[in-house]
């Protein structure tokens, strides 16, 4: 199968295999006990029938019915067992899966987060990761179940009728030849299902994050109508899938259908004739049962990794983004304290596909504990500069330097942490204001968290919320303003207790007054902190050390 040839991708996917090869042997082992109780099932109806009813023995037809009901409650027992423990090992590879696969993406660059839609990625995270470990876990003790079965199954079938049971499979290279002519349009319609998924996720996702523009500009029944097309067109595809899936499944049942009616007139007349009592009929036919179970799984089996094999594709796909940045093997030894100089030397930098270049040898040297102002249109780079000091990228060419260390040698937590950002977008996570407040700095106690909140002025407002600092929040939370959401952002960086502070248009959404009140706030709490302002306010710059202009890429010093 094409499916082996991904040798990389499939050992990455089994390194998450091996380390439960305990739990998978034990899953087996019972499988196999499960499997073996249910073997012996069909024989006891034939000791029944022949032994017990046409020998007309009570004491046999007792023991054997006693028997049964005993081996069935075992195997009852055994299968529950077993599919507690499946469905424990089954929970731990899709998430072990899951978590390599999300720590892998935190490692990516802005850059990448803006070229895949947010459903694509999403639809892969979710969906494609499930079908992988579905096919990995179910795939692998389903066959090597099936293949026990389907063993045990043979084998009686041979024992009690070899002629019989060689027609019971007459038919099986054609279920074979069937599925091989099937596979490429199970593997078109499934990759264009998946893909159509994501598209419709990110519209769903785009669009309930702007319903406030939607509302504006009168756009409701524009959007529900692309709706009502990207929906009816994934139905339609779904439909196509289905349709192929309904043939890949019921040809070969037809086919088996068909085998099993000539193993049932065959059987007959061998009854008929003398040749074979009704007892080993009908336990031959109980086995063939059990036979055409795992026979069907064996042949699904096939189509699951067709399927499976396009998922790991795309997860594959993310797998092989590299991250812009990487650490360094031998970095410095982080100070305990940094003052927060910070010097750019010459540094280069464009972003990818981009036809020219973002900053143009720009220098700057700010020292430790000063304010100073970045100011320029939109487009100028500004951004771009926070970017490259907190190293979600690194410059082309040039060096950038905090406290006489280069970024490039120090390590990416060190930099993070020790530089704290107050955005244009002033961003809040999906939790508690707690949580939110926190979050540079996990270990802050109760106490801390409140002092901050009040040198920033929020604490009050935080108390008249529901549940206070327990309170749930997040990105879009009508419950705070934008001031206030700015000087809670504040209160976090307040938290990091930071040797570098950005502020990155954090006033561009709000009225000049509470701006500058804002930035006098940030004076007297961060009083020997390096701050950077960028903005393109130019008016926000009436107290700085050092002012800045950055236009086409290259940064002026203005006098002030």
């Amino acid at each position: 199968m094409k499916f082996l040839k991904s040798r990389p991708r499939l050992a990455w996917l089994f390194s998450f295999v091996l380390p439960e090869r305990k739990a998978i042997l034990s899953v087996l082992v019972l499988s196999f006990i499960a499997s073996a109780s249910g073997l012996l099932q069909p024989y006891f109806t034939k000791l029944i029938i022949d032994d017990g009813l046409i020998g007309k023995d009570l004491n046999a037809l007792a023991f054997y019915c006693i028997a049964m009901i005993a081996l069935s409650g075992a195997s009852s027992l055994v299968s529950g067992i077993n599919n507690q423990m499946y469905t424990k090992l089954s929970g731990k590879v899709l998430l072990a899966i899951r978590t390599q696969l999300y720590r892998h993406l935190m490692t990516l660059s802005p850059y990448f987060y803006h070229q895949i839609p947010v459903g694509d990625l999403l639809s892969r995270f979710s969906g494609d990761v499930a079908e992988v470990q579905r096919f990995v876990i179910d795939g692998l003790l389903s066959v090597v179940n099936g293949v026990l079965v389907l063993s045990g199954s043979l084998v009686i079938l041979f024992y009690l009728n070899p002629s019989l049971a060689w027609v019971a499979f007459i038919l099986l290279p054609a279920q074979a030849l069937f599925l091989k002519k099937i596979r490429p349009h199970i593997q078109s319609a499934t990759l264009t299902v998946r893909e159509h998924n994501a598209h419709l996720s990110d519209f769903l996702i785009t669009r309930l994050s702007s319903v406030k523009l939607i509302q504006s500009n009168n756009a409701e029944h524009r959007e529900a109508v692309k709706l009502d097309h990207l929906s009816e067109l994934h139905l339609d595809q779904q439909l196509h899938l289905q349709w192929i899936n309904f043939v890949s499944t019921s040809v070969p049942a037809l086919i088996l259908v068909a085998n099993t009616s000539l193993v049932f007139y065959l059987g007959g007349l061998s009854v008929v004739n003398g040749e074979m009592s009704a007892g080993d009929l009908i336990a031959f036919s109980l086995y063939l049962a059990k036979a055409t179970g795992p026979t069907q799984t064996l042949l699904g089996f096939y189509s699951a990794s067709l399927r499976a094999k396009i998922s790991l594709d795309r997860v594959g796909q993310l797998l092989d983004q590299k991250p812009e940045i990487n650490e360094v093997h031998e970095s410095e030894q982080t100070p305990n304290l940094l003052q927060g100089r910070l010097i750019l030397d010459n540094v280069c930098f464009s972003y990818r596909n981009s036809l020219h270049e973002t900053l143009v040898d720009v220098n700057m040297n700010v020292a430790a504990g000063s304010k100073i102002g970045i100011f320029g249109e939109s487009g100028a780079g500004k951004s771009t500069v926070q970017n490259l000091l907190q190293r979600h990228y690194d410059p082309l060419s040039g060096d950038i330097y905090l406290d006489d260390h280069n970024l490039k040698n120090l390590p990416l937590s060190a930099v993070r942490s020790t530089i704290a950002t107050v955005d244009q977008e002033s961003l809040l996570i999906a939790g508690s204001v707690l949580e939110n407040l926190r979050y540079g700095n996990p270990s802050a106690s109760l106490n801390e968290v409140e002092d901050a909140a009040k040198l920033a002025c929020i604490h009050e407002t935080i108390l008249a919320l529901p549940d206070q600092y327990h309170t749930n929040i997040g990105r879009g939370s009508g419950r705070l303003s934008g001031g206030q959401v700015q000087r809670l952002c504040i209160a976090r960086a307040l938290l990091q207790k930071p040797s570098l502070l950005l502020l990155d248009e954090a006033t561009s959404a709000i009225d000049l007054p509470t701006a500058k009140a804002i930035l006098g706030t940030v004076d007297l709490l961060f009083p020997n902190t390096t701050r950077i302002i960028i903005s393109h306010q130019k008016y926000l710059f009436d107290q700085v050390d050092d002012l800045y202009e950055l236009s086409n890429g290259q940064l002026k010093r203005v006098c002030t």
